[in-house]
């Protein structure tokens, strides 16, 4: 029976979400489990800022929102 007027799912174990971005299937290897509908954020150690600008991080770090002498 196939669906008429509509996307053909893929048959078989790896289906996938119909319509929605396709986020990764399967088991979440470790920490590279992603984040659904919102923006990936950088996984491990160096994370950063998420919806904002990203400043520079460390030293070199500038003044925010004023300009830069």
């Amino acid at each position: 029976n196939e669906t008429v007027g509509k996307r053909k799912q893929t048959v078989g174990k790896r289906k996938q979400t119909v319509g929605k971005r396709k986020q990764t299937v399967g088991k979440t290897v470790g920490k590279r489990k992603q984040t659904v509908g919102k923006r990936k954020q950088t996984v491990g150690k160096r994370k950063q800022t998420v919806g904002k600008r990203k400043q520079h991080l460390g030293k070199r770090k500038q003044t925010v929102g004023k300009r830069k002498q």
